[in-house]
């Protein structure tokens, strides 16, 4: 069974923009690089991520390379919420949380996933 096959079996696509044809042989055709992303606001990963994470490491077992965005300048900002205000998280615990969730999410994808943090891009805004 293809990855296109099993994703489709397994209800993961439903609907796509343009031909379904070209997904199938972007899916099953040379290896690209996909991104799979949180904000490190907590040390830990959660049921929340589960799905995701799942269609991550199919792409991964077909042989395509994840790389784990952590949004290190977002998650400075704090979990928003609709009934309190943002609390400020110290560069410190981002840091800690960021070294956390890569150590779960390289156990999960047998450690092939890049590491990208965009403070490292924001920082300097």
């Amino acid at each position: 069974m293809t990855l296109y096959e099993d994703l489709k079996w397994r209800g993961l696509i439903k609907d796509v923009a343009g031909e379904e044809s070209e997904l199938q042989k972007v899916l099953d055709g040379k290896p690209f690089a996909f991104y799979w992303g949180t904000d490190p606001t907590a040390d830990s990963l959660h049921l929340g991520h589960y799905s995701s994470l799942c269609m991550a490491k199919r792409l991964c077992n077909a042989g395509h390379h994840p790389v784990l965005l952590c949004g290190g300048a977002t998650g400075r900002i704090g979990d928003p919420r609709p009934t309190t205000e943002r609390e400020i998280i110290s560069e410190e615990a981002v840091n800690s949380n960021i070294k956390s969730i890569q150590a779960q999410v390289d156990r999960l994808l047998e450690g092939r996933a890049e590491l990208v943090d965009n403070y490292d891009w924001m920082k300097d805004y």
